[in-house]
């Protein structure tokens, strides 16, 4: 079917219209949905949804930063937009507005925001879903409260200036900071309007959208709207959880750990601290997560402490292991050569610190049993034994 079709989407929309047919005389009113969703998002050749059956076209891999119709890499979403719309009585849209690697990075997209409903709304698209992180380990994210209002806006009338409602929301939700605050967004913007760089929603923490200038002038900015507000308490949670993105850029640039013989620990300093305030009020704001498919944020702040090491050595290798860390392997040194076989991850990498080195799953499926559980080591001469009740 499919090679018939051009595409994996002939076996689904081949699949949903069965399932629509067969339950419309009990469900006359209802429209059936599926996903035209990366091995699906080319329209198939020759089948045709029913009238009961809507497409929702995801967005995932273009730019977000520009746009859709003024990207080179969004030219696929938009020729897959006429696509499905040359076929189908209903196509939606299901879009992403937040970084899904990492939540609270600063994730300049109001630029596209503010275009983008217009421009699929005159290309026939007839409704959308905006999806600002991934439950149930979610977080608020960059200024989720901005982006709701936004997108609800646009949602009922998409011909509105988007930074006209941007300063509304910024006057009524901030008070006196409000030029502050977009002054803030000004910041970061600029950089992502470079048509080279593309914001992507699992970009890492080095892309040049938020390099260290980047969010040094927006800390600075910031400083300015706390004070602005600093007599109104409600005003001064609302600015000091708009500066969670970069209270996240500056300390995870900059935490760094140590891994001893006996002992996995971050360092003291500045960089520690700030990372202790972000956890404490992201928790408050209703964090459950920093990243798609990452720990709970409490397990997460749980990290910021010193884990017990334990290492083995022969004649030729020396290893280490943090046993609370799923027993990670965190060193793997080849002692004659003076060569450690272990990657060691950069703070900013997903998970960190429960990354990096070598970690054990007990089944194929990516993250299943064994590899964050806290084990017991029973430690000999020659081997250690780590052993942990898993879940399967």
């Amino acid at each position: 079917i499919d090679e018939a079709e051009g595409s994996h989407s002939g076996t689904m929309v081949r699949f949903v219209n069965a399932v629509a047919e067969r339950l419309e005389p009990r469900f006359p009113d209802v429209l059936f949905s599926t996903l035209a969703y990366t091995y699906t998002v080319q329209p198939p050749r020759h089948v045709r949804p029913r009238r009961n059956v809507v497409i929702y076209l995801c967005h995932m891999g273009g730019c977000d930063s520009h746009p859709i119709d003024r990207c080179e890499i969004n030219r696929p979403f938009m020729d897959q937009i006429a696509g499905w719309g040359a076929i189908s009585p209903e196509v939606f849209v299901w879009d992403y507005y937040n970084n899904f690697h990492r939540y609270f990075q600063p994730y300049p997209n109001i630029d596209a925001i503010a275009a983008d409903l217009r421009i699929m709304s005159e290309a026939g698209v007839t409704g959308f879903f905006a999806q600002g992180d991934a439950g149930p380990r979610k977080g608020p994210g960059d200024m989720a409260e901005l982006r709701a209002w936004l997108l609800a806006r646009l949602a009922w009338n998409p011909s509105l200036d988007a930074w006209e409602q941007v300063d509304e929301f910024c006057r009524l939700y901030y008070g006196p900071a409000a030029p502050m605050i977009r002054e803030h967004l000004d910041a970061l913007h600029e950089p992502a309007r470079h048509p080279d760089v593309h914001v992507k929603l699992y970009d890492p923490a080095d892309v040049p959208y938020v390099a260290s200038a980047v969010i040094d002038r927006c800390e600075s900015i910031l400083d300015r709207a706390a004070v602005a507000v600093a007599d109104d308490p409600v005003l001064a949670e609302r600015v000091a959880s708009a500066r969670l993105p970069i209270e996240l850029m500056q300390w995870s640039g900059q935490l760094r750990y140590e891994l001893t013989d006996s002992a996995f620990a971050p360092r003291a300093g500045a960089p520690l601290d700030r990372a202790v305030r972000f956890f404490a009020l992201a928790e408050a704001r209703g964090a459950h997560g920093l990243a798609e498919g990452g720990e709970r944020i409490e397990q997460l702040a749980g990290m910021l402490t010193t884990f017990d090491a334990v290492t083995v050595r022969s004649a030729r290798l020396e290893l280490t292991v943090v046993p609370d860390l799923g027993g990670r392997i965190g060193r793997f040194v080849d002692r004659a050569r003076g060569i450690d076989w272990m990657h060691q991850p950069p703070c900013s990498q997903v998970g960190f610190p429960n990354c990096g080195g070598y970690d054990e799953y007990t089944q194929a499926p990516w993250r299943s049993p064994g590899w964050c559980e806290h084990y017991a080591c029973r430690a000999h001469d020659r081997p250690s034994v780590l052993t942990a009740p898993l879940a399967n």
